[in-house]
């Protein structure tokens, strides 16, 4: 895979989360019983995404 195409697969895997974590805040339907779920999902993807980084730089 060319690093262009591992940069866009990561970026795509982020979006994701941002995408559901947007989702969760702007729907009106959206129960905000506990609102920091969709937040620390955002934080792991991108710790998540940062450690493949780290670990392919390392390589």
């Amino acid at each position: 895979m060319t690093d262009s195409a591992q940069l866009t697969d990561r970026v795509q895997r982020i979006m994701q989360q941002v995408d559901y974590y947007l989702h969760c805040e702007l729907d009106a339907e959206y129960v905000h019983d506990q609102p920091m779920d969709a937040r620390e999902r955002l934080e792991l993807a991108l710790k998540e995404e940062l450690a493949r980084n780290m670990a392919l730089e390392t390589h």
